[in-house]
């Protein structure tokens, strides 16, 4: 308890503020250690799963880079000239992604491309954490030790590795692209933005609405060349690597997106019961309008980002 000059107590933030300045670093240092506690064994753990292991540990224990394990597949199958979309309910991935995959995942025996995933994933792991220190300002070693672990220390960093799932590649990607986009206009940088940008969407679910935000994130006029230049390129790229893949299967591409919205709005609508716009549509049985919804969703959101442009980037993507 602290008191005034005339000897009343004082405000509950001045002791808070006397009391973060005496234990404050020591209490960030502890909970830095209680972060790298969690993280070291959960990552080993999951990084296990990736590489090595097999058969669930115990019943009801999700298989080791069971997502991996099943875009390998497609892969292969998919440059094989067969077809993927009949031939696989979770097959959910438009053409493009599997042209995008094709370097991870394409050209590698199964157990070599599982190593070769969990070395990116270490890496964008790191890269992530590196990112929260730089763009969180953390000042102090406590504070830039808290900022490095937190995406170490999440429960669903390690749950997606272990997987193979590709957020962290598309997470990484996204982000990238979005703090190019604050950097002066030019050819290099919007061709390392177009890139990015075709790299994100490889998981066009995740990417489209975070793009909202990519799209109001350069400062110059809207119609400008330089505003428009990095998402012209990264959509002739990504229009690229979709004829590309169109051309290893039997199917035309018409058919190809065709069957690959169909599977992807069939998979949605079975997932009952999860808290998402998919799940609840889904209960009421309005499959109809997945798609529909989730567009205008997406029209509204960029609105907003449109609306709230000024805002700070952090707040925008969070």
């Amino acid at each position: 308890m602290t008191f005034t000059h005339e000897g009343r107590p004082g405000g509950v933030a001045e002791a808070i503020e006397a009391w973060w300045l005496t234990w404050g670093e020591r209490a960030l240092c502890s909970l830095a250690l209680l972060q790298a506690a969690l993280a070291v064994p959960w990552l080993l753990y999951q990084l296990w799963r990736l590489t090595l292991g097999q058969a669930p540990l115990w019943p009801g224990s999700p298989e080791g880079a069971v997502d991996l394990i099943l875009r390998w597949r497609e892969v292969h199958a998919w440059f094989a000239g067969q077809p993927v979309y009949p031939g696989s309910w979770v097959a959910v991935y438009p053409p493009a992604s599997y042209a995008l995959l094709w370097p991870w995942l394409g050209w590698l025996p199964l157990a070599a491309a599982r190593w070769l995933w969990a070395a990116a994933s270490l890496a964008l792991l790191g890269w992530l954490g590196r990112l929260a220190v730089v763009q969180g300002g953390g000042r102090s070693r406590g504070q830039r030790a808290v900022l490095g672990l937190m995406a170490p220390a999440m429960y669903a960093s390690g749950a997606a590795i272990g997987n193979g799932q590709l957020i962290l590649l598309v997470l990484a990607a996204l982000l990238g692209a979005v703090l190019l986009l604050q950097q002066t206009p030019g050819w290099r940088r919007d061709w390392a933005v177009a890139l990015l940008l075709t790299v994100a969407l490889l998981k066009p679910t995740v990417t489209a609405p975070l793009l909202c935000v990519a799209l109001v994130v350069p400062r110059e006029r809207l119609f400008s060349v330089a505003r428009l230049r990095p998402f012209v390129l990264a959509a002739a790229l990504y229009g690229g690597l979709t004829l590309l893949a169109a051309a290893f299967q039997p199917e035309g591409l018409t058919s190809l997106v065709q069957q690959w919205l169909g599977r992807g709005v069939a998979v949605a609508a079975s997932d009952r019961g999860v808290s998402n716009l998919h799940g609840v549509l889904g209960s009421l049985r309005l499959d109809a309008w997945l798609l529909p919804a989730s567009l205008l969703l997406v029209l509204a959101l960029l609105g907003w980002c449109w609306w709230r442009r000024e805002a700070d980037l952090w707040l925008l993507l969070g």
